[in-house]
């Protein structure tokens, strides 16, 4: 907290001290809900694999009118996920954490919190989705995809490397717009940062894609890296920056043409 104060007394935080206060206690309390149900979340998992489904079924947010026959039914179900499990993978596997979301519905005020788990070995994986009711903190939905084969990550990060050389081409440009005596700069600036079509997406499951219409803003480049099934990297051709490159490289010419002349 003495540290907090001292930020304080700096004359832009006296300025918006409560916005940084309040958006720090945000976070903090962001992700101490992240990892509370990720805890919980685990727990679950780990439970239905060693098929104690006595215990499991007290994650469920279940009605308390329902009967034994009912509850019979849900424990064949939750059998049937973790038997799936248990008999495509061992005791060795990992559960890795990948996402974490929280919705509201408007039209019941209903709040759910969503968190994606890959459980994965050397050679496959699958992913796990539970949904929690935020009220009550107990999950309403459960579900896992096929188990899929692992895909290769090379030619991933291979894009992720090539790609990161387009915002950076792209701020070249920017600095020489600003360097410039170009007019309407600002606009220059708008259409570096916008105009990066057609997108090129790789996602190692699905392969490698092409968008034609797509705008890659925020400099042409963008990647995601949230599990297998959900990563992906985009990239955009630069088509602003290259436009500006080459008047730049123009009016260069004829600006020492001019000199020449003189």
């Amino acid at each position: 907290m003495v540290l907090i104060f001292q930020i304080l007394n700096n004359q832009v935080m006296k300025k918006y001290g409560f916005i940084f206060l309040l958006a720090l206690f945000t976070s903090c309390s962001f992700f101490s809900t992240v990892k509370e149900y990720k805890l919980i979340s685990k727990e679950f998992i780990e439970t239905l694999i060693d098929g104690d489904y006595d215990k499991i079924i007290t994650f469920i947010d279940l009605p308390d009118t329902l009967s034994d026959n009912t509850i019979n039914d849900y424990k064949n179900n939750l059998k049937e996920i973790g038997v799936f499990l248990d008999t495509n993978f061992t005791s060795a596997a990992k559960i890795k954490f990948t996402k974490f979301q929280k919705t509201y519905s408007t039209s019941d005020d209903s709040r759910e919190i969503k968190l994606l788990f890959e459980m994965s070995e050397a050679d496959k994986f699958v992913d796990i989705l539970l949904v929690f009711d935020a009220t009550t903190g107990k999950i309403i939905s459960f579900e896992t995809t096929n188990v899929h084969p692992k895909p290769k990550m090379l030619l991933f990060w291979l894009l992720v490397i090539i790609g990161l050389l387009v915002p950076v081409f792209n701020i070249y440009v920017i600095i020489k717009v600003r360097k410039s005596s170009l007019k309407r700069k600002g606009l220059a600036y708008v259409l570096i940062f916008i105009l990066n079509f057609p997108t090129f997406i790789y996602s190692p499951i699905t392969g490698l894609s092409v968008n034609l219409l797509q705008l890659q803003i925020l400099l042409g480049f963008g990647f995601r890296y949230m599990g297998y099934l959900n990563t992906v990297v985009s990239i955009g051709v630069p088509i602003g920056g290259l436009y500006y490159f080459f008047k730049l490289r123009k009016m260069k010419k004829l600006e020492n043409k001019e000199g020449l002349g003189e």
